[in-house]
């Protein structure tokens, strides 16, 4: 016959001891023997298992152990009993869980082994529970000798949530972009794996983007995932302008100009024309001969822009001089008249010689026109003779400076 498990019977030990020689006439008998009539005493012995933590005869007993006990006969037939006893240790139930779950998912936990019955403490009787809610789960499991254990388990759900700060690029074509995870959520277990664009990153940080789209995914050590999309884009690209190119004339004052898409915050002039300042806003060119003028400007958040003039040189000045003339009174060219285009602030002073150079005509300070002076080719009130005369004048230009310039003039009767 198989063990008889026994426990404390809460009726009192003379109910236990009746209730065991009852209940032991059912259990295997190693000997059951009547010695001499004499005696009149029957030997009766049993095997008895019993779970750890039981009661015998309502005594704990902490492990294996013989145990005698004696019934006096009611009829004169007396009875000794001799219980060995094996204690069987509780089941050592040992747990398989899943740690954390994902939200809208649901957690398995299972027994390790095969026992007899199964209660779990949401009331589930399998080996195996699902769960998707997060808590502590209990399971009592009973053995085939009616021995129990317990064990039990923490699982919590995993949710993951990004939270992201993002940088724009600086500047149109930069790549100084940035993308951070600040938060994963509470409830999120590490390690976690990034993907950036479908590419593993090492995250939580995504710096050097270029404009463009981006798409983040993180997934947690329980397998849970959550993923954003982000647009990256360039601010509207800062251009400079220092329009056509221009021709300047021997002395002339032009002031170069940038327009430009932002307000310029930093000019670096360049080139190989001289200017009068490298970064002012309005630099003077004060060219020698033709070349360039390149402008880096910067705006306030130290994007840059660039253009380039090309500036021509003339190295003639603005003054026009005629020839020859006809001071007869007939009226059509009877005066030297003078013109002294852009970039002449005046005439300093203007002089004719004759032949042996001898002055004829003399002014001074002058002011720059389309006409000026006014020789009507007599010296001292007498008219001159026809003939080659020599002219000479000095102009003072737009940049300060002053040149001498000279030639021949025919007059004409």
């Amino acid at each position: 016959m198989p063990p008889t498990r026994i426990s404390n019977d809460p009726k009192g030990a003379s109910a236990v001891r009746l209730s065991l020689v009852m209940l032991f006439l059912t259990a295997s008998v190693l000997c059951a023997r009547a010695v001499s009539p004499a005696n009149d005493t029957l030997y009766l012995s049993y095997f008895v298992s019993l779970c750890s933590g039981d009661n015998f005869q309502g005594q704990p007993v902490s492990g294996d152990t013989v145990l005698t006990g004696f019934v006096p006969g009611a009829t004169g037939t007396d009875t000794a009993f001799t219980w060995i006893v094996d204690v069987v240790a509780l089941p050592d139930v040992q747990l398989q869980a899943d740690s954390f779950f994902c939200t809208g998912d649901t957690g398995m936990i299972s027994v390790i082994g095969t026992y007899a019955g199964y209660a779990w403490s949401n009331g589930a009787t399998g080996k195996s529970i699902l769960v998707d809610q997060a808590g502590v789960y209990s399971v009592t499991v009973t053995s085939s000798l009616g021995c129990t254990g317990v064990a039990g388990s923490d699982i919590r759900q995993a949710e993951i949530q990004l939270a992201v700060q993002h940088q724009h690029p600086a500047c149109a074509g930069f790549s100084d972009g940035s993308i951070e995870i600040i938060a994963l959520g509470d409830d999120s277990p590490p390690p976690h794996q990034f993907l950036l664009n479908g590419q593993p990153a090492p995250g939580p940080v995504f710096d050097n983007l270029p404009e463009g789209d981006y798409k983040i995914v993180v997934t947690d050590a329980a397998g849970c995932a959550d993923s954003l999309t982000l647009i990256l884009q360039d601010p509207p690209p800062f251009e400079v302008d220092l329009g056509p190119d221009i021709t300047l004339s021997v002395g002339s004052v032009q002031p170069l100009m940038a327009q430009a898409s932002q307000p310029i915050a930093q000019y670096d002039w360049g080139g190989n024309v001289p200017l009068d300042c490298d970064s002012c806003a309005t630099p003077v060119p004060q060219p020698d001969r033709s070349g360039i003028v390149v402008l880096e400007a910067y705006d306030q958040t130290g994007c840059m822009a660039t253009d380039t003039l090309r500036i021509f040189f003339n190295t003639s000045i603005p003054l026009y001089v005629p020839n020859v003339f006809s001071p007869n009174g007939d009226g059509n060219n009877d005066f030297l008249m003078l013109s002294a285009g852009p970039g002449i602030l005046s005439l300093e002073t203007f002089q004719i010689f004759d032949r042996w150079g001898g002055q004829v005509y003399s002014q001074d300070n002058i002011p720059a026109g389309p006409e000026v002076a006014g020789w009507d080719g007599s010296y001292q009130g007498d008219r001159l003779s026809p003939g080659v005369y020599t002219w000479l004048v000095r102009v003072r230009l737009a940049d300060g400076s002053s040149l001498v310039r000279s030639g021949n003039i025919t007059l004409l009767r």
